[in-house]
This record gives C-alpha cells, sequence and structure tokens, in this order.
C-alpha cells in the first residue's frame, strides 16, 4: 500500500490511493544484490561494483565505514565519518550496475559496504549492508616496549588482513620514507592470517625510533613508534686515602689522615664517583656506602701521659661575671681532647673527684664538697698544640 501522507495528493484524508478498503497492491523493487564480497590488498588498485535489480545508479549512495561502526541508521546523513572513499562512480548501467574504481588501495582492514537506494537530500531513507571489502596488508604493530635499551631485541606483532611471508618489518630513526635493507620477514605463517610475529631489534643511537612496514614492490608504511635509551652503570674510582680534614688531621707516616694521634684512630679510603649511572644502569651508592667509604684503625700506639706544668687565666686579673681564658702549658697536651673546668673549695680541693653541682655534703675530711662551675670549656682553639693549651674561647665559654 502506497501512502503520500500529503492531504493535497489524498483528498479522503485517508492517505489511501485507491480510497478502497483493498489498498493497491505493488511490486517490491528487489534493488541491491543482498550480498557482496571484495577482495584487494594494500597499494593496489581496486575495481568494486555494486550489482542489482533493478538499482538505483542515478541517486544510490556507496559508503565504507568499519565493522564497529555499521551502517547508518534509516533517515541519517552521513555522520559517520568513511576512512576512505571510493568517489563517484567510474561506469554504469541503468538500473543494473555501478562500478568504482581507485588506483591504489590507502589500506588495510575490514570494511562494510553500505548502499543507500533512495535518499531526500542529506538523509538516506534506508541503508542497507550489502557487503563486505577485504583489503589485505598490515594494520598497525602491538607490543612494542614503552622503553628499551640500545640494540636490545624485542618480539612485536604486526596485525591486519590476509598477511603473507612478503611482509617485512624495519627500524628507521624518524621516517619510513626509505627502504631498508635490513628488513625482517615472519619466522612462520599460516594463508590468510590476521597477525604474524616478528623479532626486531633496537637502534644503537639513543631517542625515538620508527617501526616501519613494507613489501616488495610496496612504499614503506610506519606502523608504530618507540624509544632507545643508553643505559650505563655508575662507574666509581680506585680506592684512595681521604684527604685530610678537621676530624682527621693526624698523618702518619704513611700518609693516612688518622682521626687521633695516638691511642688508637681511624683513617678513611674512599672511592670517587667518575660517572653517574644513565637511563636504567645501576646508580652510584651514597657517600656513605660501604662501596664507596672504608674505614681502618690508625695510631694504635699508647699515648703518653700528659704533663700540665703550668695553667693561668687571660687577662690574669678576672672580675666577677666576665669571661676569660685559660693557657695551660705542659708536654703531651692534646688539644682535640683535653678541657678545664672550673670547681670551687679553695686549698681543699682536689682534681679528679665527682662534681657535685648541688653542694652536697661534705666530704668524710671535712672539705669543702667539689663544685663544678659551668660545663667548662674546650681547649681546641687554632694555636693549641701539644705543648700550649688556648681553652674557652673568650667569649661565652667561661666566666
Amino acid at each position: 500500500v502506497w501512502c503520500t501522507g500529503d492531504i493535497n495528493l489524498c483528498p479522503t484524508g485517508r492517505c489511501v490511493l485507491p480510497p478502497t478498503g483493498t489498498g493497491l497492491t505493488m511490486a517490491l523493487r528487489v534493488g541491491p544484490d543482498p550480498w557482496t564480497e571484495y577482495h584487494a590488498a594494500i597499494g593496489e588498485p581496486l575495481e568494486l561494483q555494486v550489482n542489482g535489480n533493478p538499482l538505483n545508479t542515478e541517486g544510490g549512495w556507496l559508503k565504507i565505514v568499519w565493522p564497529s561502526d555499521g551502517c547508518p541508521e534509516a533517515e541519517q546523513s552521513w555522520e559517520i565519518q568513511s576512512p576512505f572513499s571510493l568517489g563517484r562512480p567510474l561506469s554504469a548501467s541503468p538500473q543494473r550496475w555501478l562500478r568504482y574504481s581507485m588506483d591504489k588501495v590507502p589500506m588495510a582492514g575490514r570494511f562494510w559496504l553500505c548502499w543507500c537506494d533512495r535518499s531526500y537530500g542529506a538523509s538516506c531513507a534506508l541503508w542497507q549492508h550489502i557487503g563486505l571489502l577485504l583489503l589485505a596488508g598490515p594494520v598497525n604493530v602491538t607490543g612494542i616496549p614503552e622503553m628499551l635499551e640500545l640494540l636490545e631485541v624485542f618480539n612485536v606483532t604486526l596485525n591486519g588482513v590476509n598477511l603473507t611471508l612478503e611482509e617485512q618489518l624495519y627500524i628507521a630513526e624518524s621516517s619510513c620514507d626509505k627502504p631498508s635493507s635490513f628488513a625482517l620477514s615472519p619466522r612462520r605463517l599460516n594463508d590468510g592470517a590476521v597477525s604474524a610475529n616478528f623479532e626486531l631489534q633496537a637502534p644503537a643511537v639513543a631517542g625515538s625510533f620508527v617501526v616501519c612496514w613494507t613489501r616488495v614492490g610496496q612504499l614503506p608504511q610506519k606502523m608504530g613508534e618507540g624509544f632507545a635509551r643508553e643505559s650505563r652503570d655508575c662507574i666509581l674510582a680506585g680506592w684512595e686515602l681521604a684527604a685530610p680534614s678537621i676530624d682527621y688531621q693526624h698523618l702518619t707516616s704513611d700518609g693516612q689522615a688518622c682521626s687521633r694521634s695516638c691511642g688508637g684512630g681511624l683513617y678513611e679510603m674512599r672511592r670517587n664517583v667518575i660517572a653517574q649511572a644513565v637511563g636504567g644502569g645501576l646508580k652510584c651508592p651514597g657517600a656513605s656506602s660501604p662501596e664507596r667509604s672504608r674505614f681502618f684503625s690508625c695510631n694504635t700506639q699508647p699515648c703518653p701521659t700528659a704533663l700540665a706544668l703550668n695553667a693561668y687565666t687571660e687577662p690574669q686579673w678576672v672580675k666577677p661575671n666576665t669571661f676569660f681564658q685559660v693557657i695551660v702549658e705542659g708536654y703531651f697536651l692534646k688539644p682535640e681532647e683535653d678541657r678545664v673546668v672550673l670547681v670551687q673549695g679553695g686549698d681543699a680541693v682536689e682534681c679528679g673527684q665527682a662534681a657535685n653541682a648541688s653542694g652536697g655534703n661534705a666530704s668524710e675530711n671535712g672539705s669543702i664538697p667539689q663544685v663544678q662551675w659551668g660545663s667548662g670549656a674546650t681547649c681546641s682553639q687554632p694555636v693549641s698544640n701539644s705543648t700550649y693549651l688556648q681553652c674557652g674561647d673568650g667569649v661565652a665559654s667561661l666566666v
């Protein structure tokens, strides 16, 4: 039954011609052939013919789409983008067939052929899925590691349609403009394969690179990209004696910077960094790591007993609540270890007894308790040596 939906063409208002209950019997148009499968290969010519009986060769549309998109819905315009277009028909036979032609297939893959036999403006009354277009060749390369070392061997997969043993992959620095004599073929491949495994090798120069596909007689195409980095472990120098410092200033006869002049000290052996690690190389250990710093004994001979001959203050007369220094003269003195403290008690004071800051009780012999006055002062001033000690800084250490 044909219904126009136009009241001007349907005076009865029932939108039926003829205006009878029986309606009008009309023969259905078969339209395009229900299913057609076409084959071609990337880089080669393509000839495609749509047949039908009858076929709208004047107003019909042919559209190539990805299978995941499918053919557009009825009355939908060209909103779904085609991977590529065949353009206008090359030739036609009225109501029988339309022939399309392309000099070179631009890409490989599986595509649907969608046909619109009747359209109104930019909309199609009904899209039909009329066939499958199989374009042999590569689609992409998967499995490229995110980061590779220089000259590292890695495996990738070439995905495509109807792949053959003629497929080849190679590595290039930036583009696939030029074929390479180092292109590799898959190790084994079945007929009609959709994937092929390749073993490639990263370039010898650090930086980005591209994976290129080629085939005899075909121009190379970029299939993927990756990055190769240069890796180098940390480089350390050999063991060397550490240089003297404020804590290691006593040189031995062997040139070791010892921490003590006698009584057992330590000297350090160090390894300096020649070059830091690069890329994925082994990082340098810290400066205090056993791999870079080790200590050994030195100056183990017993120290002679110190002999203090004289001590006096500087200035000679000290007023209450003023700062001063104490000068000690003698033999075998140690500026880095010796210190002076002030105690009160008059003539009854005996050095070497425990100090009692709180006053405490009298000793058994009735002497005044030993009381330390302040915390004393060190004698490691720059002018101090084994026979002369300058104790306190004269500013804040003794009062």
